[in-house]
């Protein structure tokens, strides 16, 4: 069985634990109040190097 590395309590994701590990991550993240950023998708910008400052930001934080 996979073991814990560290301060993060949950067992390395391996081949034989997805299901269980899966579930683990949906409620951590969920309780961190950042399982949105795992569902939404993301859409990289094409070109940043004629975009003003507010739009490399707001690039940059997505």
């Amino acid at each position: 069985m996979a073991t814990t590395s560290g301060a993060f309590p949950f067992p390395k994701l391996v081949k034989d634990n997805y299901e269980r590990w899966s579930i683990q991550m949906k409620t951590f993240l969920g309780g961190q109040d950042v399982w949105e950023a795992v569902e939404e998708e993301y859409v990289e910008p094409k070109n940043l190097a004629g975009a003003s400052q507010a739009v490399k930001k707001v690039a940059k934080e997505a």
